[in-house]
């Protein structure tokens, strides 16, 4: 099982200017938010990486019953706090697969809190 480090889905975009001389919004749809620093899960990338590992018991499956080998979690974190809010699985692998990664996810404590107060959105991979 491969896990790819967190990356933030808080997409970037450039400011436009309005015709009436004012600043318009960002063509991102974020409103413009942006963090000064991002939560981090206690330990880093490799002790995120150890946990899932850990936790994970692979369910028994027959041969060929996977059509995809691998998926992504969007996890939405407080950025103030660190709490986890909530867990969405980006592609369905198996039924008994999908459960059991969710209920790893489920385990994973509170992440550091970021620098400002807002909702993030982080997507960690999960190769099989």
């Amino acid at each position: 099982m491969l896990i790819y480090p967190p990356v933030s889905h808080v997409e970037g975009g450039k400011r436009t200017g309005g015709n009436d001389g004012q600043i318009g919004g960002s063509n991102s749809g974020s409103k413009g938010l942006e963090l000064d620093e991002m939560p981090t899960y206690p330990g880093g990338n490799e002790a995120l990486k150890k946990f899932i590992l850990a936790n994970y018991k692979a369910p028994v499956l027959p041969n060929g019953q996977l059509k995809r080998y691998s998926t992504g979690f969007m996890i939405q974190i407080n950025a103030k706090t660190g709490a986890i809010k909530s867990i969405e699985q980006t592609y369905p692998l198996s039924p008994e697969i999908d459960a059991e990664l969710m209920r790893v996810m489920q385990l994973l404590p509170s992440w550091n809190p970021g620098k400002k107060r807002a909702t993030v959105d982080v997507m960690i991979g999960v190769t099989l």
